[in-house]
Parts: structure tokens; C-alpha cells; sequence
């Protein structure tokens, strides 16, 4: 586990990564994203930063794994969004 520092980190990434080209290198971001927040998710009791984690967790995949529409993209920014907006409450 990670605390929550590392994690608003991440997610910051992941933001810009998705707001940009989809290269090799930002897709790794995503998915690493996707990890943390799956992982962290698993851990914490509840609320809105746990549902924010999980909206990401279901979000990035479908854009980490090939040719994304943009519907699935922006789905994807806004539960990017949405965590970064929980982590910096939870600071």
C-alpha cells in the first residue's frame, strides 16, 4: 500500500496522459494507474475516495488496451478527475 501522496502522484500522470497522445509510454502510465487505484481500492473501507478509486479501475482499461472511442475517453478523464479531486480532500 501506498500512502496517499504517491497515489495523487499517479493519478496526476495518468491525467496528462490521457489528455495527450496515447503513446507506449502513457498507456504504461494508465496502467499503472489502473493498478494502484485497484489495489488501494481493495484496501480502503469505503466512501467516496474508494468509489472514485473503483470508477477509475473500470475506466482505464478499455483505453490501456487499444484503440479507444472517445466516449471511453472521456469516461475515463472524468473518474480521473474524480479521484484526483477525492485524494487531494483526503491530504
Amino acid at each position: 500500500m501506498v500512502g496517499i501522496k504517491e497515489e495523487l502522484a499517479l493519478a496526476k500522470r495518468a491525467k496528462v496522459a490521457i489528455e495527450g497522445k496515447l503513446t507506449k509510454e502513457a498507456i504504461e502510465v494508465l496502467r499503472k494507474a489502473y493498478r494502484m487505484a485497484g489495489t488501494q481500492a481493495a484496501f480502503s473501507s469505503g466512501g467516496p475516495l474508494r468509489d472514485a478509486r473503483h470508477n477509475v479501475g473500470g475506466a482505464l482499461p478499455p483505453v490501456a488496451g487499444g484503440q479507444p472511442s472517445q466516449e471511453k475517453i472521456a469516461v475515463a478523464k472524468a473518474a480521473i478527475d474524480a479521484w484526483i479531486k477525492e485524494l487531494k480532500g483526503s491530504l
